[in-house]
């Protein structure tokens, strides 16, 4: 298709002109068109290509390899036949429109690739600084950790070599070399949680929590060290304040933090308040408070609080001594608290104390059903019953609020053995479901549901912020979105899913066994009723028996090759209409263009493109729930 012609100049022939003028590899020898005020002229002009009003000159250049008639006239292409070039071949209109939608797909592909490219840039900067952090981080470790071994090897042999030292010298080196192991176990115990947090391996278990309760049963914990220093506890909170979904033992790990600093940092005779309470600034959730009435941080030593092994205190102060512990409390906290995508922070005045902060988001207030209510048999539901399946809190809740406010009835699960569970118990009518969870994940959820006779036939939406569309509806999964989630997105997939019709009819026509039945397992599991055939007559022969919504068509086969029987299909008025997709192994010169000018709506490689192949025929089986594609020429 290297050296084209190009008859008619509307619409449709101006966009082509306009996406193969841009390609290097193909010469345009002319433009043909009766209207000199068509669109395309005007643009022919600016590019300098050949005009014409009759293209039967054009035609007698025996290098044309193409000739595109967009007129839409059957009488100008068979006119075209008589005149044409014998190796030249004719593309009628509905292929052109089809090379013009290929060749923006191809633009779209060269945009994205562009775009990863600054964004692998990006990235790699980022490692770069990362990869500082680290060294700069070992360095910390490393020191931290040889000043106790220091001090314990050092006690150690003075106490070996001094075998007769008196008893109380000898108490007290001991003394010392367990206060320095101690400070070691603190210091590994915090290095082995901030790198469990950081690499996403802790499992939590998340629940629905009254955080002030948590609060109080943290604060009375320190009640006894308080006395001691003569310290008061101090707690106010907030009556009616929502529950908020947390991990138990992660959030008393952050107030543990807090509070145990407080004290640290509050000389005898003074307060230390803890204060909870709903809020709407910086974030829409539930803020706790930690305030002290100690010596207090300076301004511009407050962005270095949260940073791993830094303690922030003043030397000239006579209050306390350097204080103990490894700089990691408040690192840990940081890292926990933006688990749930919240928010920490410190606010201080030197000499006058300091307050720790921070937010567990919650919802905005929306009226939610009791479960109770809406736990109820398929046939008795009001509503359409959807299972949010994540174990990130604050993804259920984005996907609740969404959902709830679209009129659907929610139930959630956090993890992939509650969602097996839930989905049995309440056979929701469709499950959103996140890839990544702790234990089983969300692909072998699917497996286990699509393979389960009582719940194969509910719709599964994965979301997930790895793209492996292909795993997934190979699995069976019957639509997937990448995280970050488009709420326009979720809810046009969620209304296709629940509004589809049942049993759409398959035909599969190819004379590999294996791929019909690759291609068969996958779209039962999507409750479409399957139909097989082995050669191209045999296609024809199911396809006037069973009258398929969409024919899935191999090119290479015996008796009849695919381009033999989209022909034939286009031919019968009752076959004319069906969708076609061919899926070929081999790579046939001009094979897609040819396929795609006989009237076939797409064109696939096996094995390198079977997910794109599952995502169309979800869209060309449901397209009005999509939006039906604009027309270039409309």
């Amino acid at each position: 298709m290297n050296n084209i012609v190009i008859i008619g100049a509307g619409r449709c022939g101006s966009a082509l002109l306009k996406k193969l003028h841009d390609d290097k590899e193909i010469n345009i020898l002319g433009i043909v068109e009766i209207n000199q005020d068509a669109q395309g002229i005007k643009l022919a002009k600016e590019y300098n290509v050949p005009i014409a009003n009759d293209f039967t000159k054009l035609l007698e250049n025996n290098n044309v390899d193409t000739i595109f008639n967009v007129t839409g006239s059957r009488d100008v292409e068979e006119s075209i036949k008589e005149k044409k070039p014998k190796n030249a071949e004719i593309i009628g209109y509905d292929g052109s429109k089809l090379i013009v939608k290929l060749i923006d797909e191809r633009e779209e592909v060269i945009a994205e690739k562009e775009k990863h490219s600054v964004e692998l840039e990006r990235i790699n900067e980022k490692l770069k600084k990362m990869d500082k952090l680290k060294t700069d981080f070992l360095s910390m470790v490393s020191h931290e950790l040889r000043t106790p071994l220091t001090s314990i090897k050092a006690f150690a042999e003075i106490l070996l070599s001094n075998p007769d030292e008196d008893l109380e010298t000898r108490q007290e080196f001991i003394g010392i070399i367990n206060n320095e192991s101690d400070r070691l176990t603190r210091l590994i115990n915090d290095i082995l949680d901030l790198s469990k947090i950081e690499s996403g391996k802790i499992e939590w278990r998340i629940r629905r929590i009254a955080i002030e309760s948590l609060a109080k049963q943290v604060a009375s914990s320190f009640q006894g060290i308080a006395n001691e220093k003569n310290i008061k506890i101090k707690i106010e909170d907030t009556d009616d304040l929502p529950r908020v979904y947390i991990d138990e033992d992660s959030i008393i790990q952050v107030m543990n933090n807090l509070i145990s600093n407080a004290l640290k940092f509050t000389p005898s005779g003074g307060q230390v308040k803890i204060t909870t309470k709903i809020t709407k600034d910086p974030i829409y959730g539930v803020m706790v408070s930690v305030s002290d009435t100690g010596i207090g941080i300076n301004k511009e030593d407050l962005y270095l609080v949260f940073d791993k092994f830094k303690q922030v205190w003043t030397s000239s102060d006579k209050l306390i001594d350097k204080p103990e512990g490894t700089g990691l409390g408040l690192a840990i906290s940081k890292n926990i608290i933006e688990r749930y995508e919240g928010k920490i922070w410190a606010e201080s005045e030197l000499g006058k104390g300091s307050t720790f902060s921070f937010i567990i988001p919650t919802s905005k207030p929306v009226k939610i059903k009791d479960e109770k209510e809406i736990i109820l048999t398929k046939e008795k539901r009001e509503k359409k019953l959807i299972l949010v399946v994540d174990d990130e809190p604050n993804a259920r809740k984005f996907l609740n609020y969404h959902l709830t406010m679209r009129g659907y009835d929610v139930v959630d699960a956090y993890n992939a053995e509650e969602a097996v569970e839930r989905t049995r118990q309440y056979k929701p009518d469709l499950i959103t479901l996140d890839v990544i969870m702790p234990g089983i994940g969300g692909f072998d959820v699917v497996s286990i549901l699509k393979n389960d006779p009582a719940t194969k036939n509910i719709p599964i939406l994965m979301i997930s912020i790895i793209d492996e569309k292909k795993r997934g509806y190979c699995l069976g999964a019957n639509a997937y979105i990448n995280k970050p989630i488009d709420k326009e997105e979720l809810v046009m997939k969620i209304e296709s899913l629940l509004t589809k019709e049942k049993e759409k009819k398959v035909l599969i026509a190819d004379d590999d066994h294996t791929i019909v039945k690759a291609i068969k397992y996958t779209l039962d599991r999507k409750n479409y009723n399957t139909i097989e055939a082995f050669n191209g007559e045999e296609a024809i022969e199911k396809v006037a028996l069973e009258a398929p919504d969409l024919v899935i068509l191999d090119i290479i086969m015996p008796k009849m090759n695919g381009y033999e029987v989209i022909q034939k299909m286009k031919n019968i008025p009752e076959t004319a209409n069906i969708p076609i997709i061919i899926l070929t192994a081999y790579n046939i010169k001009d094979g897609r263009v040819r396929a795609l000018s006989l009237g076939a709506v797409d064109y696939f490689n096996k094995g390198e493109e079977m997910d794109l192949l599952y995502k169309e025929i979800e869209e060309i089986l449901h397209v009005d729930s999509y939006g039906k594609e604009e027309d270039i020429n409309s």
